[in-house]
């Protein structure tokens, strides 16, 4: 653990970080839609609003 943060620049991982943030952000609002759009009423309750 200690060796590879001390191979690393804290700004690199910093970086990284938030490109797996990017990614989970991502696949998590496209998994939210998915339901959105496949749930039963699901489309009609966005519609109504």
């Amino acid at each position: 653990m200690d060796s590879l943060f001390t191979e690393q620049d804290p700004s690199e991982m910093y970086v990284f970080g938030y490109f797996v943030i990017n990614i989970f952000t991502m696949l998590l609002a496209g998994f939210t839609l998915l339901i959105v759009a496949f749930a039963p009423g699901g489309a009609s309750r966005v519609t109504d609003r």
